[in-house]
């Protein structure tokens, strides 16, 4: 018997393989583990397609010569299909929800700027292949819309991180280079014996050009912390607004949710009705 999970989901264009999609399955650091096939109807469904979501193109001249002065030829990846990642959406204890996720589901901050970004915010950044720098700010531990494969929309990307922009005006703006999907990836293969050393010794100072056409530099200050630490769980406003244009769907994996799954339905149906779900699921 499968054993029941809800899967969120919006639209993006894929490959479907007769039948079947194909898309990437990310570890607890963002990590690709690989492939997975989905099929049928969850294949069908899972090729809608949503638009009007695009990644800010305004990256200042100064700064794209400089990510391309010191990245253009270096190692990177490129994430161009959807992911299935597991995240925390009833308790912070335990992943329990796995979501499914599309670049059409990305939230840009709507500057490439590190100084105009608001204050008091969790941020990942990127550093794509065509010299722009994009922001995902944090809003909860689903993590939505703001993962680094979501802010490369498909682009190939060399490098990226977290950053916490403080609401007291001057304090320091910490940054890391915490991306499983790309730094670590790339970190790994060029020093698999040791990726961290990789990050300091290569990344940290290809990317101190970049951060210097900041007309806010002299703040940021360069940290190894985890700057996410995933304690805030989404509300159930959160979780019923994304359910109105997704679709949360039974899939064979064994997390938590109480589902009935012979008869796969839909999660958001439950949520919309029930807004104690979080609390109801427990019992």
């Amino acid at each position: 018997m499968k054993s029941a999970i809800v899967l969120l989901a919006l639209g993006q264009t894929t490959a479907v393989l007769g039948g079947q999609v194909s898309v990437f399955l990310l570890g607890d650091r963002d990590e690709v583990l690989g492939t997975q096939l989905l099929d049928d109807a969850d294949a069908e469904a899972m090729t809608a397609y949503v638009s009007g979501v695009a990644p800010p193109m305004d990256t200042s001249a100064t700064k794209v010569a400089a990510a391309l002065a010191s990245f253009q030829g270096e190692p990177n990846r490129t994430i161009d299909k959807p992911f299935l990642k597991k995240s925390h959406m009833c308790q912070l204890e335990k992943k329990d929800v796995n979501t499914f996720r599309h670049f059409s589901d990305t939230t840009y901050a709507p500057t490439n700027t590190v100084c105009d970004l608001a204050g008091g915010t969790n941020y990942t950044w990127l550093v794509s292949a065509d010299g722009q720098m994009s922001f995902g700010p944090y809003v909860d531990s689903l993590e939505w819309g703001m993962k680094h494969a979501n802010l490369a929309f498909g682009r190939t990307a060399w490098v990226g991180g977290e950053l916490h922009v403080p609401s007291e005006a001057g304090a320091p703006i910490l940054w890391n280079l915490n991306s499983g999907t790309f730094s670590y990836y790339v970190a790994g293969k060029m020093r698999p014996d040791d990726p961290d050393a990789y990050l300091a010794e290569v990344f940290y100072p290809k990317i101190l050009p970049v951060w210097a056409t900041e007309p806010c530099a002299a703040r940021m200050v360069y940290t190894t912390d985890v700057l996410f630490n995933e304690d805030k769980l989404p509300t159930y406003e959160r979780i019923a607004g994304l359910c109105e244009d997704s679709k949360w769907m039974k899939y064979d994996s064994a997390l938590t949710w109480k589902l009935d799954p012979e008869k796969g339905i839909s999660a958001c149906s439950y949520i919309l009705e029930d807004p104690n779900i979080c609390v109801d699921r427990s019992k």
